[in-house]
């Protein structure tokens, strides 16, 4: 009998930390994103993930979020160093599915991989932004999160690839932009 309720004893405790992993989680994050490519338009952002946790590993959630960013409508000349591009700045609306794959380890830090695949809604600041449209967006990352008394922490780095397009006149000539791509540096809370 000692050796049964020995041997339940374990396994319950080696079940334990898997099923504590498993439901709803919320996830607040904070991110940079700086220009890279033609454009070079920077962000700042602010995400909530709800999701839920299939296992200690698979997380499958849905997110919105609240972004400034600076976009490029007009190219600095060539040759004039005093000449700069003309940015302003907008708000945009990321609204996306999440998906998240945690690498099971036993140590402290948990590595892991995240997607962002969603729609921007764009929210013009003045009649010259009015022409801007964005649209899809995917957004792969690396990170990893820590423990805490209460939640986790993470830290994370990324690429994102957002689709955009705005015709406006310049000088006499109708200027066309397109889509762009960022490197996204972020850090959240996982409660």
């Amino acid at each position: 009998m000692k050796k049964v309720i020995s041997l339940l004893v374990i396994c319950i405790v080696a079940i334990l930390p898997m099923t504590a992993q498993v439901g709803y989680e919320s996830q607040i994050k904070a991110s940079y994103n700086i220009g890279v490519g033609t454009y070079k338009n920077r962000a700042i952002l602010a995400e909530y993930v709800g999701g839920y946790n299939f296992n200690n590993i698979i997380r499958l959630g849905v997110g919105v979020g609240l972004g400034s960013t600076d976009m490029q409508y007009t190219p600095a000349k060539e040759g004039y160093e005093d000449f700069s591009a003309y940015r302003e700045s907008s708000l945009f609306l990321p609204v996306f599915a999440n998906f998240k794959a945690t690498l099971p380890t036993d140590k402290r830090i948990r590595p892991y991989f995240t997607t962002d695949l969603g729609y921007s809604i764009f929210l013009p600041g003045s009649d010259f932004a009015h022409c801007d449209k964005m649209g899809f967006f995917v957004k792969p990352a690396i990170g990893i999160q820590l423990p805490m008394p209460k939640g986790k922490i993470l830290f994370e780095l990324g690429y994102q690839y957002q689709d955009r397009s705005c015709k406006h006149k310049s000088n006499g000539k109708t200027i066309e932009i397109g889509s762009y791509s960022q490197v996204s540096i972020g850090i959240g809370y996982i409660f």
